[in-house]
């Protein structure tokens, strides 16, 4: 009887011992097992497509009516995977208006330009949301007169051409866009239809 209560309250002694030795080693190893690699963030989506409008206000470098002035339109534009940017827009401006009465005398004349322009840019990514894009634009203007003198109306339209340097700057946040570009238009031969401005503009990519 006595040895069988030994042997009992050996075993215990020793399961204990073994508890004591052995536990700590196996919370160690369980410590030092290395975390599992969390899962990598979902890619952001590419948005290369970009449809915008536009306050624009330009000045033509010419003492007559300016055909120019304040203009409204829309733009569309892609940005390879490469850093270019091809894009396009098209604006209405309002253009000057200047009007004489006097003695029977009546005269009225107004200007204003329907505008083309393509552009092509490099794009800079200064920052994660800013985008720089340098370029150079080409365009056709087809700038509007109408003449009213006494009672007759004169009108006439004639289409203009013109190379120049284009700056966009772009504020991304997810499909939203907006920014200002600046750009001008030169025309050696025509020193009326050299143009210069700026833009406001505001989009969404796609």
């Amino acid at each position: 009887m006595s040895s069988t209560v030994t042997l009992r309250l050996a075993a215990i002694v020793l399961g204990a011992i073994g508890g004591a030795v052995f536990a700590p080693r196996s919370a160690n190893a369980e410590a030092g097992a290395p975390e599992p690699a969390p899962e990598p963030a979902p890619a952001q989506a590419r948005r290369p497509y970009e449809l915008g409008a536009h306050f624009d206000y330009r000045r033509a470098w010419t003492t007559g009516l300016d055909p120019y002035g304040a203009g409204i339109g829309i733009s569309a534009g892609f940005t390879a995977r490469f850093p270019l940017y091809l894009g396009a827009r098209a604006t209405h401006y309002y253009g000057s208006y200047v009007s004489a009465i006097g003695p029977g005398t009546v005269y009225q004349a107004h200007d204003s330009a329907d505008t083309l322009d393509a552009q092509v840019a490099w794009v800079w990514r200064p920052l994660r949301r800013l985008v720089l894009r340098p370029g150079l634009g080409v365009g056709a203007d087809l700038v509007h007169g109408s003449t009213l003198l006494q009672n007759e109306t004169l009108a006439d339209g004639r289409l203009v051409f013109g190379v120049g340097p284009v700056v966009q700057a772009r504020w991304e946040h997810d499909w939203l866009v907006v920014g200002i570009d600046a750009d001008g238009r030169f025309v050696p031969a025509q020193p009326a239809a050299q143009r210069f401005g700026a833009a406001l503009t505001w989009g969404l990519r796609l």
